[in-house]
């Protein structure tokens, strides 16, 4: 299963290049609801909906891993080990937290979010996810809400023991 994030551009080359070796199966957030999305778009309703969607399939047909891409490895990493997949594969944006991903990009004048359709101003969104004031509102499909409880997290840090395979690749 690939939790695919849908404003990337290299999807069809991970797609592609996990074709080879698996058939895939592409989970996409398609919700159009937008006052809905900023209300529930957080890391427990996301993990419980691809925990959800994975037990389904897995009950039909056997999976052999999961994948994601972009944004989507934030929540991907957090259950996707308690699901016990034989493989992993992560095509994440960055290696760090999300602060320490914009502080590089402010730091070399760089807009963050490069591989997306929409780049967006790394200072800028710095700022709104570090500050006090509570903001609502959408970032390229995701809630500021979602970003915001990923800011300071490192995934490798956080990971529980896992026997199967974790395979992190190079964002193309």
């Amino acid at each position: 299963m690939f939790f695919s994030d849908i404003n990337l551009n290299s999807n069809d080359s991970i797609i592609k290049e996990l074709n080879k070796k698996y058939f895939v199966l592409t989970v996409l957030d398609t919700s159009s609801n937008l006052v809905l999305k900023q209300n529930s778009d957080n890391q427990l309703t996301r993990s419980l909906n691809s925990i959800s969607i994975y037990n389904y399939i897995n009950n039909q047909v056997p999976l052999k891993g999961i994948a994601a891409s972009g944004l989507e490895c934030l929540h991907v990493i957090n259950w996707g080990i308690n699901v016990r997949p034989s493989e992993i594969h992560l095509y994440p944006i960055f290696n760090s937290s999300l602060n320490d991903y914009l502080r590089q990009q402010i730091s070399s004048n760089q807009a963050a979010f490069k591989q997306h359709s929409n780049s967006i101003n790394a200072l800028d969104l710095y700022t709104l996810l570090n500050s006090d004031i509570p903001n609502s509102g959408l970032i390229n499909n995701y809630s500021y809400q979602y970003l915001k409880e990923f800011r300071n997290i490192t995934p490798l840090i956080h990971l529980k023991p896992y026997s199967g395979r974790l395979i992190i690749n190079k964002l193309y």
